[in-house]
């Protein structure tokens, strides 16, 4: 948070909320914020406020950078689930396939042998 509030500091030169107090409450309500989205939001805010930015402002900014980075992270995780599952579904021998089509197909027997069971019962 450091490089943030000096950010913060060099860009409203002007602002009187730099003393202890202030700087305890923002790095109280803003620290559990990952730095990237942090410094994300401080940028931002750089950009947009004409005035030193509120605590509100400054976590609005970054937990909208949180849920890109989230949704990012989360389609890169898919994506290599994906490729793990074909590289596996690659390296099946025919074998393989045949045995796993077999117990599919002993499952399937299994359940509707168990449907047919129950619907004959009512």
């Amino acid at each position: 948070m450091g490089i943030g509030f000096k950010r913060l500091r060099a860009s409203y030169p002007m602002a009187i909320v730099f003393d202890e107090a202030n700087v305890a409450a923002y790095a109280e309500a803003l620290g559990g914020l990952h730095h990237a989205d942090f410094d994300k939001a401080v940028k931002a805010a750089v950009k947009q406020c004409r005035f030193f930015p509120s605590i509100a402002e400054i976590y609005e900014l970054a937990t909208g950078f949180q849920r890109d980075r989230f949704s990012k992270e989360a389609a890169q995780r898919q994506r290599e689930e994906i490729a793990e599952w074909e590289a596996e579904k690659a390296a099946r021998t025919p074998e393989q396939i045949a045995a796993g089509e077999a117990a599919r197909r002993k499952f399937r027997a299994a359940i509707d042998a168990e449907e047919a069971k129950n619907n004959a019962g009512n």
